[in-house]
Parts: C-alpha cells; sequence; structure tokens
C-alpha cells in the first residue's frame, strides 16, 4: 500500500524569493537588471527539512552583459518537484528597447533542457502504467518581458509557455501553463551619506500554477553597495527574511529562511535558501582605474616642470586614501550589524529548539498510543490468517508487496484491490485523480470511515 504527503508541492521552481541574483530564472527579462554585469551567482532551496529526501532546487547561472541593451547567460540546475527529479541546462536572452528617457520595454526568453525522473522509486516495485519509462528529455521555452516606466516596473513570464518531449517525440503531458505577473517599484534611499547607491524594491506577483491554488505574494527589498536585507510573504509557502553582504568588493553571500504558516503546514520544518555571487566586473574596474592613475601620473610627471607638481600628486593621493579609509569604518560598521542580526537569529533558533523539544515529547506519547495500536492491529491480522489457514485459504504476497486485509468495513466487495496513493486533503484526491485519467487509466476511490482518508486503486 502506498502513501503520498498530504501537502504536495506545485511544479513550478519556486523562485519567488529570488530579487538580488539569479533573478533571469524568475523573468528572463530581469538578466539585464537584477543580476550582475558580468557574474557567476548560485542558488540553493532545500524545500520542508524532514528526515526523507526533501525536495531540493540548485540552479548555478552565468549573466554577461553584451552593452547596455543586451545580456545573455547559462546555467545548470536540479530541480525536485516532490514527484519528478529534473536536471539540466538553460540558455537566457535579454535586450531592450527605449522610447524615450522613462518608458522602456526588456524581453527575454530562457531555454531549459532537462533529463527528467522519478525523484524517488524506492518503495515502487510494480511502477503503475504510463510511469514506467519516466527518463525523458524535455525541452521548454520561457518567454518573459518588463515595461518600465521611470521607478515602475510591470512584467509577466510563463515558465512553461512552449514544451517538447523529445524522447517521445510529442508535446509534454503538462497541458496547463505556470504563468507569473509581477509589479514592482525602485525607491531611492539616501544611506551612508550618499556613499553607496541604495533602493527599496517593494514587489507584487500572482502565480497560475496547474492543479493548485493561485499564490499570491510580496516581497520587499532592501539593497545597499555592501549588504541587502529583504523580506517576503506567499499564500501558499508562509512567511520569509534574509539578508547578505558584499565582501571584497566583487563577493556576495546571503540566505533566507521560509516558514509555512498555512494550517496545511502545520508540523513541517522551516525552508532554507542560500545564494551567493562572483562579480567579475569589479576586477576588470580596479584594472582599469589603477591604468588611468597611471597613465595620469607619467603625464604629469613628464608635463610638469614646477616643483609643487610631485605634492599636488602626493595630496591627491593622500585624500584617496582618507577616502578609503572612510569607505573600510562604514565596512566595519555594516559587519557589526550583520552580526548583531546573526546572533539575534541565533537566539530565535535557540527558543525554537526548545518549544521542538517539547513538540517532541508530546508526539513521542502519540507513537506509544500509536504502537498499542499497532500491537491490537497485529494481533487481529494473526486471528485473520489463522481463520485462512483454517479455511485453506493460502495468502502469499509476491516480493515487495505490502496487503492489508479488511473484514466487512465500509461495505466493500471482496476482493483485492491495487492501492496507488492515499489523500487526506480532498483538492490533492481531485488533482491526483485528473492526472491519472489524463494518462487514459481508469481509477476509483472509496473513502475509508475508519480514518477518513480517501484511497484510489
Amino acid at each position: 500500500m502506498f502513501y503520498a504527503q498530504e501537502v504536495n508541492l506545485p511544479p513550478d521552481f519556486r523562485q519567488h524569493n529570488l530579487t538580488e541574483y539569479n533573478s533571469n530564472i524568475f523573468n528572463p527579462a530581469f538578466a539585464l537588471s537584477r543580476n550582475d554585469p558580468h557574474a557567476m551567482a548560485i542558488w540553493g532551496r532545500w524545500q520542508w527539512q524532514t528526515i526523507d529526501p526533501q525536495p531540493t532546487t540548485w540552479f548555478a547561472n552565468y549573466t554577461h552583459k553584451l552593452n547596455a541593451n543586451t545580456a545573455i547567460g547559462g546555467g545548470f540546475f536540479q530541480h525536485n518537484t516532490g514527484l519528478f527529479f529534473n536536471t539540466g541546462g538553460l540558455l537566457t536572452y535579454a535586450g531592450q528597447m527605449e522610447f524615450s528617457e522613462n518608458v522602456s520595454l526588456a524581453f527575454g526568453l530562457n531555454v531549459f533542457g532537462f533529463n527528467q525522473q522519478l525523484a524517488d522509486d524506492r518503495f515502487v516495485q510494480n511502477p503503475l502504467p504510463g510511469f514506467e519509462d519516466t527518463d525523458d528529455f524535455i525541452l521548454q521555452m520561457a518567454p518573459g518581458l518588463v515595461i518600465s516606466v521611470g521607478d515602475l516596473h510591470i512584467g509577466a513570464t510563463s515558465q512553461n509557455l512552449l514544451d517538447y518531449n523529445v524522447t517521445t517525440n510529442e508535446r509534454s503531458a503538462a497541458e496547463e501553463r505556470v504563468i507569473t505577473g509581477h509589479v514592482s517599484y525602485d525607491i531611492p534611499v539616501d544611506l551612508f551619506n550618499g556613499t553607496y547607491p541604495s533602493r527599496v524594491q517593494p514587489t507584487v506577483y500572482v502565480k497560475s500554477v496547474p492543479d493548485n491554488d493561485l499564490q499570491l505574494g510580496i516581497s520587499t527589498l532592501l539593497t545597499t553597495g555592501t549588504f541587502w536585507v529583504q523580506g517576503g510573504y506567499n499564500n501558499f509557502y508562509g512567511i520569509s527574511g534574509g539578508l547578505g553582504g558584499r565582501f571584497f568588493k566583487n563577493l556576495s553571500i546571503g540566505g533566507l529562511v521560509e516558514f509555512g504558516i498555512d494550517s496545511s503546514l502545520d508540523g513541517m520544518d522551516p525552508t532554507f535558501e542560500i545564494v551567493t555571487s562572483y562579480n567579475f566586473d569589479s576586477i576588470g574596474k580596479a584594472k582599469e582605474e589603477k591604468e588611468e592613475e597611471e597613465q595620469e601620473d607619467a603625464i604629469v610627471e613628464e608635463n610638469s616642470e614646477e616643483s609643487g607638481t610631485k605634492e599636488k600628486r602626493k595630496s591627491r593621493r593622500e585624500r584617496k586614501l582618507e577616502e578609503e579609509q572612510r569607505k573600510e569604518e562604514l565596512l566595519a560598521q555594516e559587519r557589526k550589524q550583520v552580526m548583531d542580526s546573526i546572533e539575534n537569529a541565533r537566539k530565535r533558533e535557540a527558543a525554537a529548539l526548545v518549544q521542538r523539544a517539547a513538540e517532541k515529547r508530546k508526539r513521542d506519547s502519540v507513537v506509544n498510543a500509536q504502537r498499542i495500536a499497532d500491537e491490537e492491529v497485529a494481533k487481529r491480522k494473526a486471528e485473520l490468517e489463522r481463520v485462512a489457514q483454517q479455511q485453506k485459504v493460502e495468502v502469499t504476497p509476491q516480493a515487495g508487496e505490502k496487503y492489508e486485509e479488511v473484514v466487512g468495513e465500509d461495505n466493500l466487495q471482496p476482493g483485492f484491490y491495487l492501492i496507488a496513493n492515499v489523500f487526506g486533503t480532498k483538492k490533492y484526491f481531485e488533482a491526483f485523480m485528473r492526472d491519472l485519467k489524463g494518462r487514459g487509466l481508469a481509477p476509483k476511490s472509496f473513502l475509508r470511515s475508519k480514518n477518513k482518508y480517501n484511497y484510489v486503486y
């Protein structure tokens, strides 16, 4: 008998928290505006940490800006939807047309190519019809666009507008599209006496996912030249908060934690994300600045005949050193703020550990009660086997099969039932029935009064 999680994950990339780096997987047009011009970025997400293999997403991407209005990129990803494990790469193109000083249209395209396999077949000895061969290679095209009017940005994208199963030479099984619409606004802020450009960026989005409720969410990002802080809410995944810092002028590292608050997610552990980026562009700028300074010094050395020239050049360098020293002091203050935030997060985590320990003790008492119930079930099963032997009925399960004998329950007709899945939530039960029917099967079900679960057979 198979059992499924009561909460099924949508098949999208769960990329709603990507605001600072790797945003081209949210909308390919963002390769121009939100990704660094020449940077390698990595994003990882661990969904609902459990002892079982949890659904994860890994995405590594390089973005290269050809000019002010064109960017390209390429990457590698692994994505676990809970049902399928997708491994492959993507190519990104983004362009922009400027209609006036304050109005522009950015457009982009992500092309995904990946191999699709069952995410977890440890307990599947005899797969259902339609699931025997899941080693498919699939192509997907995800276009997107963003219209900007001043600091207001309105965009839309589809994760799988066009898709094709190369292995079966037909369209992919999913007929419905994942579509996202979003609106954001950039608010410049003055921090650290204007030393670094800073802004606050609130974003509101809505996402339509097949066989799932409409996702509504909001995220807010505060980004500066040395750190960023973000927070958000998604009506399915819950609330999130994260922060990150930029170090050595070209390395960025950040993290995020997301907590489910919906009643259907009770008992689920937090979700964690990490993001890191290495900006090659800052190295090029530093090299150019050094070369320009050396050229200026050479010109001054050759053309100047006044004795005070060298002293003036020395003063200029001293002023630059003083400015760099002030920047270092600001960095030290910001690092202290980040460390204070991390310490507060550790204290909150310690309090959460205490709470989880209390919840574990409560669960242990429930487990003991379940153990007693299981012993009673085992006794009843032994009695049924004894009766079956007396009636000369031989029941021999095959290797790897599990069964449960039920006598006279819920007016079920005598016979053998192959249970494909069990659901405690109505909408996921209905979605699973539609999926099997769409594959040409004829599933049936019954509601068991003992535990109020729907059994699909």
